[in-house]
């Protein structure tokens, strides 16, 4: 069994970054698995908006902050 590796906000924040260098629509950033099972099949699609899993609220919001700070647009956080 592999072990578990947590993600930081800044990870996910180099990742938002990363995707948005060729996807230029909405980033919806999810606390996990199960959230991306429920907003996969609300959202417009994989054309128009990527999830991006954050793996805790905590990190979530802080990805967020981050990538607000580099003035970044169309990237919106649901956390519980």
């Amino acid at each position: 069994m592999p072990a578990f590796t947590s993600r930081t906000a800044g990870d996910v924040a180099a990742e938002m970054l990363m995707s948005r260098s060729a996807f230029r629509g909405c980033l919806l950033v999810l606390e996990g698995d199960e959230d991306a099972r429920f907003w996969k099949t609300r959202t417009a699609g994989p054309s128009s908006c990527q999830l991006v899993l954050a793996g805790s609220k905590r990190t979530a919001i802080g990805s967020v902050e981050k990538i607000y700070g580099l003035n970044q647009t169309g990237i919106l956080a649901i956390v519980e």
